[in-house]
């Protein structure tokens, strides 16, 4: 939620997480459909193990910094930029064969 708000931004439920005990790990909470901008937020993480459960509200903060890589990496339709330039470049080399073959064909004709 974005801090002191209600309102839910972001809700993710996973099953058979594995994590050793007094580690750490990080957990991505968003995706490209969702993405948090720069901003203060409060995470609300319910955790459970067999009969052992935790419960974790945190506040934390995004920066405009932190924000960037986040939405460079994303590009149209949740796409990432490289996939849409790969895309791009075959269209191109396959327009560029059409067009080789078509004058072949027509020279072969004369």
């Amino acid at each position: 939620t974005k801090k002191n708000h209600t309102k839910t931004l972001v809700h993710k439920s996973v099953n058979n997480y594995q994590v050793a005990p007094n580690s750490s790990f990080n957990f991505l909470s968003s995706d490209s459909s969702n993405q948090l901008g720069a901003g203060k937020y409060t995470i609300d993480m319910h955790l459970q193990s067999g009969k052992r459960k935790w419960h974790l509200v945190k506040d934390f903060t995004i920066t405009a910094q932190q924000g960037v890589p986040l939405t460079k990496r994303t590009g149209w339709f949740g796409v990432s930029m490289l996939l849409w330039i790969i895309v791009v470049v075959l269209i191109l080399i396959i327009a560029a064969l059409i067009v080789v073959v078509v004058r072949q064909r027509k020279n072969l004709k004369r």
